[in-house]
């Protein structure tokens, strides 16, 4: 540790306390750790890549919107209009309900494009933040030791992984090779692809055949320039064990990822 003085004063220090106080009950999806692990995770990796305070403070309060209800003008009044529209565009939800969000995949689908379509003179704290988030995110999940961890996620493993790589690839590119959070994101999924390929070398040929027969299906409304289909293969034979899945099997993983009941005349019996 260096006596350099710091640049982080009784702001950070007010948004520390507004994080535990805002998160306080909740804990990360299916374990008992306080979520404030989390966000303070996020604010670590930001500080770690030289964020600048409102950066990191944004990082602390990244899921205030979405998990506790707090609003925009609550935040810029707090902790001025910087931190309020980082956190804003890190938002993907607004609901204020943590359990009952709009569909993932067109939600998320949509997130995506909101922070990564934006030009060069929009702010990089958006990327460093939302990039940050991700990382924490998928090092907590490549962490766990659970070899049921894809289980907590609404998509499981085949939402997980396209949300992930297809994010992360698309921060990386944004942040450029000279960030640390960058080379971080590049490791992390490096290792993500290590343990799928491994998952699909166990599932055997069951994901690519489920995925032929999903492959004639139109891709859902608000799927943007993304197919579904090959990722949902991989979560519905990850969800049935490796077999072909069941139609039951089919229908919770649609309504998981897509909101709603599977249509009618969707022939995706097994053969």
């Amino acid at each position: 540790m260096t006596d350099r003085p710091s640049a982080f004063g009784p702001r950070y220090a007010s948004a520390l306390s507004d994080a535990a106080s805002w998160h306080h009950g909740q804990f990360r999806k299916g374990s008992d750790i306080p979520y404030v692990s989390h966000v303070l995770s996020v604010s670590a990796y930001l500080l770690e890549d030289g964020a600048d305070e409102d950066e990191a403070i944004a990082g602390l309060l990244h899921d205030s919107i979405e998990d506790a209800n707090v609003t925009v003008d609550e935040l810029a009044g707090r902790y001025g209009r910087r931190v309020a529209d980082i956190v804003a565009a890190c938002t993907d939800d607004w609901s204020g309900d943590p359990h009952h969000k709009s569909p993932w995949w067109p939600r998320k689908v949509t997130h995506i494009a909101h922070v990564t379509d934006a030009g060069a003179e929009t702010d990089l704290g958006i990327t460093r933040v939302t990039a940050a988030d991700k990382l924490a995110n998928l090092r907590s999940t490549l962490d766990s030791g659970d070899p049921g961890v894809f289980s907590r996620f609404k998509a499981g493993l085949g939402g997980f992984v396209w949300y992930q790589e297809t994010f992360g690839r698309l921060l990386v590119q944004r942040l450029g090779g000279e960030s640390l959070l960058a080379r971080r994101l590049v490791n992390a999924l490096r290792e993500l692809d290590e343990l799928v390929s491994g998952e699909r070398d166990r599932l055997g040929d069951a994901v690519a055949e489920f995925g032929d027969r999903l492959s004639s299906l139109p891709a859902p409304e608000g799927s943007g320039p993304y197919s579904p289909w090959p990722w949902f293969a991989l979560d519905a034979v990850h969800r049935s064990g490796g077999a072909n899945p069941q139609r039951d099997l089919v229908a919770t993983c649609w309504r998981s990822w897509f909101g709603g009941a599977m249509p009618e005349g969707v022939a995706l019996e097994t053969r």
